[in-house]
């Protein structure tokens, strides 16, 4: 499932750190993950907070909907962050 709306966070967080960094050549998918990362967890913990039982088609519903996605999309983060940061094997 996709989440436009979460894509669209995680597109602009990533371009503000890009920016932030002056704008470095190579560094995207490096800017993508941390972002990724980053507003992942405020959906998830914005669910959280609101975690009571929702009704069908709520705006709480959808919350908890975009939570289990961006769980799911920071569980893969984490792996290809680890793979990106670990040591290359000769």
């Amino acid at each position: 499932m996709i989440n436009h709306a979460l894509d669209k966070e995680i597109r602009q967080r990533a371009y503000e750190m890009w920016l932030h960094e002056n704008c470095p050549d190579g560094l995207a998918e490096r800017h993508w993950l941390a972002a990724e990362h980053e507003v992942t967890e405020e959906y998830e913990n914005a669910a959280v907070s609101r975690w009571a039982a929702p009704v069908e088609g709520s705006r709480v519903e959808r919350k908890n909907e975009a939570a289990k996605t961006a769980r799911g999309r920071r569980e893969a983060s984490n792996l290809m962050i680890g793979a990106l940061s670990a040591p290359l094997r000769h």
